[in-house]
């Protein structure tokens, strides 16, 4: 009896591995299946059953069958965190459809986890693992924290300076009011004393037509 539209295979996986702490780490294994709906069209080429393997980094295809690169590269960014162990309550650890890249083909990818593998680090990989810092680390540098504008540091031309008067540094002195200007009081002189006498005095005649002419009308 061929299954409904809506139904998908059921996902089989084995316990989740157990942490060791032996130098190895555990991996799912992975297999990749084609679901077609029965009755319809398909457009990437898959037929129903078609599959991939994946074991630790290595892809495996059945002899003389073939994969559609549109459907591979739709499915392959999810296949190293399917590989991880994850939980419970993450949508990697539930959802294993996808669909294809082509909005017209209803064909879609299953992924199921079907085994755990160890591996060995030294096997896979030539880093070294994280040790902790050996005495020949540098400490760390200290943050000194910004200081404020009320902070005034000490003058280091001046260690031994007071601390009185540091405390004046410190204090906010408001800058003494600018005098008005007053206009200068004008000082009189001998000289200008003088000068005003010698105008208050009438001027002397001096054209002898004039003084005759007085002279005679004085008799």
């Amino acid at each position: 009896m061929p299954p409904d539209d809506d139904a998908s295979p059921p996902v089989h996986e084995k316990e989740p591995p157990k942490p060791v702490d032996d130098r190895t780490f555990q991996l799912y294994d992975l297999r990749v299946e084609v679901v077609c709906p029965p009755g319809k069209r398909i457009l990437c080429g898959a037929k129903p059953g078609d599959h991939f393997t994946l074991e630790g980094e290595l892809l495996k295809l059945p002899p003389g069958q073939g994969f559609s690169i549109y459907s591979l590269g739709a499915v392959l960014p999810l296949l190293a965190a399917k590989q991880r162990v994850t939980s419970p309550y993450d949508w990697m650890a539930t959802d294993a459809e996808v669909a294809c890249p082509d909005p017209h083909c209803p064909s879609k990818l299953c992924i199921v986890r079907t085994g755990v593998r160890t591996f060995r680090r030294e096997d896979v990989t030539v880093v070294p693992l994280p040790g902790p810092p050996s005495k020949s680390t540098p400490a760390p540098l200290r943050t000194v924290p910004a200081p404020t504008p009320s902070h005034i540091e000490r003058p280091r031309s001046q260690p031994d300076a007071s601390p009185r008067v540091f405390a004046l540094m410190e204090t906010a002195v408001e800058p003494p009011a600018t005098p008005t200007p007053q206009p200068a009081e004008t000082r009189s002189t001998d000289a200008d004393a003088d000068a005003d006498q010698e105008d208050d005095q009438p001027a002397e005649f001096s054209d002898p037509c004039v003084l005759d002419y007085l002279r005679a009308d004085w008799g």
